[in-house]
């Protein structure tokens, strides 16, 4: 008996636990777009996934993208070298690179088609990243025949950054970051954007330095500055941008593999000193976005100077014994350049599927329609109760302002839900058990589904 007892005494307390287990929310790095995005290969990157990532080169953010590999040669101020689907990309020549709505890769470059420097990149500022795979997208322009990438910055930060890196072999590094919002122009919002409050200001300042393992110094000097603001929200707003960057190096190149195996030269060691390069600009961007149920349109512009400098020696003294065979590589030049975009929703599509932003905010910790598949609020009022709060719901409000709710609908509620993980898409129409005087119209407007009618199924769908 007294087994027994103690048996059921682990048993209860068992059961005790599992129903005193608290919930956990796990998120996702990576979004891969299943059901709305137009091809396999296209997905997006949370700026979550870098700040997991020990990161020694700004361009590494790239291999955040599946199956592309980023290396670098002739030292860390030159564009990073890239490798996709078993394709060799030099230095971006096939993978089309933007930040921010500006056009990484150069055409005509002294170095290489195409050439990519993302060495003014700030890997901490990053917010998301939007890849295609694949030479399916014409949008993305001729330098995508590979795939291509949108890196977006952050228009805030949740509080002001100081980082302090040191390491071997000289490295250090220094990031200042902060944002703040500016106080609103007189009569509401600035102009192109629906906030009340006023435009948003993001700047950031690194310093690196950098002498490698190398027996030549590498002797990276580099530093970087930005400077945005934005006003809106990924419904209706706008952004302008200043970037400024600064690098200067000496590399290592290739050495004759029989000098190393004679042990007349060191692995690390270089037989020119003296190549290297320096890398200079200042760019300033602009955009202007809004979307609704109809359609998108976009408009962005910028302005570019760059400049670039390298020194190379491939064969030493071969065809000049006196002087060397060492070549320099040198422009400079001013870029203008913009783009207009407008497209038109159709039914299902991805950008149609979204719902707007005030009603994404909304939902992160609330639910509205006519019925919440969530176990507290799973109950549903009868037509002569709808003002009375549904069993086990914690909280009902009436949908924030923007939200279309669902218009002529006798039971329309906002139920506190759970998990930040679900969102109004999750939704789903009321059962066939609920009382017809309870049940959605057809013309009932969901906020997750820009007009259309909910599907008869509950889904799980990201914010």
């Amino acid at each position: 008996m007294r087994s027994f007892a103690a048996a059921l005494t682990i048993l209860a307390n068992a059961a005790a636990a599992q129903s005193a287990m608290q919930s956990v929310d796990v998120t996702g790095h990576y979004q891969n777009g299943v059901g709305t995005s137009e091809a396999a290969s296209e997905g997006t990157v949370r700026g979550e996934r870098l700040a997991d990532l020990p990161l020694l080169r700004p361009g590494e953010v790239l291999e955040t993208v599946p199956g592309l590999v980023v290396t670098q040669h002739s030292g860390d101020g030159k564009a990073n070298q890239y490798f996709l689907r078993g394709y060799n990309l030099d230095h971006g020549t096939d993978f089309a690179t933007q930040v921010d709505g500006l056009p990484i890769n150069l055409p005509t470059n002294a170095h290489g088609q195409g050439y990519a420097d993302l060495n003014f990149l700030i890997p901490e500022l990053v917010e998301k990243i939007d890849y295609r795979k694949g030479p399916y997208f014409a949008e993305d322009g001729d330098f995508s025949s590979a795939g291509s990438a949108r890196i977006r910055y952050r228009d805030r930060l949740e509080g002001g950054l100081l980082k302090l890196t040191a390491g071997s072999d000289g490295y250090r590094r220094l990031l200042l970051a902060g944002s703040t919002a500016l106080p609103a122009p007189a009569g509401g919002g600035s102009p192109g954007a629906p906030s009340a409050s006023g435009p948003r200001i993001l700047g950031a300042f690194e310093a690196q330095r950098d002498d490698g393992p190398w027996t030549t110094p590498e002797g990276v000097r580099k530093w970087n500055a930005l400077l945005k603001l934005s006003d809106g929200d990924r419904d209706r707003g706008w952004s302008a941008t200043a970037l400024g960057y600064a690098n200067r190096w000496t590399s290592t190149d290739q050495v004759p593999l029989e000098l190393i195996r004679s042990g007349r030269l060191g692995r690390y060691a270089a037989l020119d000193p003296t190549d290297g390069g320096a890398s200079a600009w200042a760019a300033v961007t602009g955009e202007w976005h809004a979307h609704d149920d109809r359609g998108y349109t976009t408009l962005s512009a910028y302005a570019q100077h760059d400049q670039l400098t390298l020194w190379s020696n491939f064969t030493y003294f071969e065809a000049d014994p006196v002087r060397g065979d060492q070549f320099e590589q040198k422009e400079t030049r001013n870029l203008v350049g913009g783009q207009a975009v407008h497209g038109c929703s159709t039914p299902g599509s991805a950008r149609s599927r979204r719902p707007s932003s005030a009603c994404r905010r909304a939902t992160t910790t609330s639910m509205w329609a006519c019925s919440i598949p969530k176990p507290a609020c799973r109950s549903r009022p009868s037509a002569t109760t709808t003002s009375a709060k549904p069993p086990g719901a914690s909280t009902c409000r009436t949908p924030p302002p923007g939200c279309p709710g669902c218009p002529g609908c006798a039971a329309c509620w906002a139920c506190a839900a759970t998990a930040s993980s679900w969102t109004s898409a999750a939704c789903a129409r009321p059962p066939a058990a609920t009382p017809a005087a309870a049940r959605c119209r057809p013309s009932c407007r969901w906020c997750s589904g820009r007009g259309r009618r909910p599907s008869s199924s509950p889904t799980r769908a990201a914010a």
